[in-house]
């Protein structure tokens, strides 16, 4: 199996892992070595992010059409691009799923939704993850953090989250590989939406720090993401079904 880092500090961590290593600039998706191989890749997991400041338009959806269109036409199996659930627009408390309309406010989640279509229209398909948390990913320890703590104050009191540990994503991810449908979306999330005040209120009680004050913005509320059909789709059940449960440890 094949696995690419952006890092080349990144290859032995790879290598490690039992992957063989190929550095992937994220500018130049087409001409990486990973292609250079005389190997057809029978699968393709396609998860990348371009930081904070990158520019998100090789990253989201140049670069991954760019892909899909390489490994699908060399006969591989399946193409899969890790998504988000930000792409979605409701902000007002309702359920979505799969089929739900998605049309994402912001330009970074507009772009990621267009290279959703771009690798659909080619055959591929789509995984749309919640919030990650598990190891060196806790609320608990963001808390602790003044600059964490300041950004997510910044969001409303009551809105929704949709979040999944990062072992129940890894399992989903291979399970999607292994039996997705091509051009259908799946929906990542533990299926346990949780409201922001109600999460960090925990969070900060475990931690042992001031709870945060959160503005009331009534106007966003989120949305709660339904994820029965993925998981009867792809015979899925997460580990870990609450991030409410999961905080203490």
């Amino acid at each position: 199996m094949t696995a690419t880092t952006t890092r080349p500090e990144g290859l032995r961590e790879v290598e490690a892992l039992g992957f063989r290593a190929v550095l992937l600039d994220l500018r130049r998706w087409s001409e990486s070595p990973v292609w250079s191989e005389a190997e057809r890749f029978d699968a393709v997991l396609c998860a990348a992010a371009p930081g904070r400041s990158g520019d998100p338009v090789p990253v989201f959806r140049s670069g991954p059409a760019a892909c899909a269109r390489r490994a699908l036409s060399d006969g591989a199996r399946s193409f899969v691009l890790v998504s988000s659930t930000g792409v979605y627009h409701q902000n007002d408390g309702s359920w979505v799923d799969e089929e739900s309309p998605a049309h994402a406010g912001d330009e970074r989640h507009r772009i990621l939704r267009s290279g959703e279509d771009e690798v659909l229209s080619l055959g591929g398909s789509v995984l749309r993850l919640g919030g990650l948390h598990g190891p060196g990913r806790s609320p608990v320890e963001w808390v602790r953090r003044p600059e964490m703590r300041e950004r997510i104050a910044e969001g409303g009191r009551d809105a929704w989250m949709n979040w999944i540990h990062v072992d129940d994503a890894a399992e989903l991810a291979v399970r999607t590989l292994e039996r997705a449908e091509r051009r259908r979306i799946y929906l990542g999330v533990d299926g346990n939406p949780i409201q922001r005040n109600d999460l960090y209120a925990r969070a900060c009680e475990l931690a042992g720090v001031p709870p945060l004050t959160f503005a009331d913005k009534p106007e966003d509320l989120g949305k709660r993401c339904n994820n029965r059909a993925t998981c009867q789709a792809l015979g899925f059940a997460p580990r870990h079904p609450s991030l409410r449960e999961g905080l203490a440890g």
